[in-house]
């Protein structure tokens, strides 16, 4: 981190630390560690551990005698989303709590392995964070407090410049690039679009379809660390804003649909990457219209399955201006087959699934 952190930083590490403090802990703030298995020092925003623990004073603190370790995030979020989190991770360190005072987001790792944590767990400023063992209570995060816009510049390092958060003016915005879909306003559609549904997206930011762990990421327009603004989110089926914490999962849409319907699709099953936001999620806005991500020209397959999950056919689709009237026939031709019970929308290039469709 570069430069010395702003107060709402200091607030929050101070607020954490005399929790812990209340329940017995030692809280320590800006503890140097040194990890066996993961080499070198870190720095943590705050260190938590027992009295004995730091029996002897010892400098910097051996990471395999700490029970949690927090980071409140300045502005260089790479640093405690990518790095530290791998070094506490690497290191044994049971549980990381990030806090991120741009998005009023808090992140509790658990389960480290390797290079990371095999769970995490979202919450928003103002929830009570659940602990699990050895802790066993609650941290009230009500007090905490996002930065003002303005606070976004204080760090001497450019790289990490949250642009988003002072938006250019209108005649500075950027072109719409073709891989930023957008939607045409039109009247309700004839067929519903169904995102991940609420359960599903809980299971998938825990592990996702392939057995990986979340790897959370906020989406930027550098493209770091991956190109992903405006791309879909399958979670609420709008673009992806700079910003957004987020990630890259796989995902087994006809194995979820027949495991509710008592399907067996077999071989048919396919997984595929999809971004889902990494926390909370609030669906696809019920004022949206039309079909998401509706841009004329674009290429589709929609392919078609039966009630046993096998592929019952399929086409190619270009979209045409009028993306909903396309749509609502493609759909049409579709269910006029009494043995579809389902349709999944492709992007043609890339065969990512994007969204299904249901027999009304």
């Amino acid at each position: 981190m570069n430069g010395s952190p702003p107060p709402f930083h200091n607030a929050i590490v101070g607020r954490l630390a005399a929790r812990f403090d209340a329940a017995g802990w030692e809280a320590l703030t800006g503890q140097a560690l040194i990890g066996e298995t993961s080499g070198g020092e870190s720095t943590a925003d705050l260190a938590v551990a027992t009295a004995e623990a730091i029996e002897g004073d010892p400098s910097p603190l051996p990471a395999d005698r700490v029970a949690l370790v927090g980071e409140v995030v300045s502005s260089g979020q790479d640093g405690d989303y990518a790095e530290k989190r791998k070094w506490y991770a690497r290191s044994g360190i049971p549980l990381y709590l990030l806090v991120d005072p741009h998005d009023g987001l808090i992140e509790l790792y658990s389960r480290p392995e390797n290079l990371t944590y095999r769970r995490v767990a979202p919450y928003r400023f103002g929830d009570a964070v659940d602990l699990p063992e050895p802790f066993s209570f609650s941290v009230d995060t009500s007090l905490f407090r996002v930065y003002p816009p303005e606070a976004v510049r204080w760090d001497r390092n450019p790289e990490f410049l949250r642009d988003v958060r002072i938006p250019p003016a209108p005649d500075e915005q950027k072109p719409q690039t073709d891989h930023m879909i957008q939607h045409i306003p039109h009247s309700a559609p004839r067929y519903t679009p169904c995102p991940i549904p609420p359960p599903t997206l809980k299971e998938l930011q825990d592990t996702d379809d392939a057995g990986r762990p979340l790897e959370p990421f906020t989406a930027r327009e550098d493209g770091v660390p991956v190109h992903c603004v405006g791309s879909p989110l399958r979670c609420c089926l709008r673009d992806i804003r700079p910003g957004e914490r987020i990630a890259l999962v796989s995902y087994a849409p006809l194995r979820r649909w027949a495991a509710a319907t008592g399907a067996e699709p077999g071989a048919y099953c396919e997984l595929g990457p999809v971004f889902i936001h990494a926390g909370a999620c609030d669906g696809p806005d019920a004022d949206a219209a039309g079909y998401p991500f509706a841009r004329a020209g674009a290429l589709r397959t929609v392919r078609r399955y039966n009630t046993d999950g096998q592929i019952a056919g399929g086409r190619f689709f270009e979209i045409p201006e009028d993306a909903e009237s396309g749509f609502d026939a493609v759909f049409d031709e579709a269910f006029a087959d009494p043995e579809v019970a389902l349709v999944h929308v492709r992007a043609l290039e890339y065969g990512c699934f994007q969204y299904e469709v249901r027999r009304p």
